[in-house]
């Protein structure tokens, strides 16, 4: 292996709450994964955006509504089919999301709830900061609690040090 990717590597290593050692996702990896599973439910909520748009009672509002009821409601149905911690933004780019606390998938309920919070929530947080830093104050957060964590399923084990 390069020198480089070990260094890289040993850098992303952390502990889990159960002690084993895992090498956490690079941020490119993370923000790859996270733009195709947000794509994906986009995709969904403008489909029915224009589903209802089209059809012969649908009006703006009502086409509209459909997009956020979707958008909120996809994430949970695409996190269910994901109950194994591996989205198509995982699958794309080669990581898994594992319980901070012991390494395992996230359950029926934790994949729908963890693809919620990514597709949905991350971005309203976003958007919080960003409208906060625009009107000039500095919102104090102590930020959420670790839950979950997203792994590089290239190093299921961490590589020894190169000598």
């Amino acid at each position: 292996m390069d020198a480089k990717l070990i260094e890289s590597v040993r850098k992303r290593t952390t502990r889990l709450g159960n002690g084993a050692s895992v090498v956490k996702a690079s941020a490119w990896q993370q923000l790859g994964a996270w733009c195709v599973d947000f794509g994906v439910v986009v995709i969904l909520a403008a489909v029915a955006y224009f589903v209802v748009a089209g059809s012969d009672s649908g009006t703006m509002g009502k086409a509209v509504t459909a997009a956020i009821a979707a958008w909120l409601v996809t994430p949970w149905l695409y996190g269910f089919c994901c109950a194994g911690g591996r989205s198509l933004g995982a699958v794309a780019a080669g990581t898994r999301i594992a319980r901070f606390s012991s390494g395992e998938k996230p359950g029926f309920w934790g994949s729908g709830w963890v693809m919620f919070s990514l597709t949905v929530l991350f971005p309203m947080v976003g958007l919080f900061l960003l409208l906060a830093a625009a009107g000039g104050s500095s919102p104090t957060m102590d930020g959420p609690k670790a839950r979950h964590i997203t792994v590089d399923q290239r190093f299921p084990a961490v590589p020894a040090p190169v000598r």
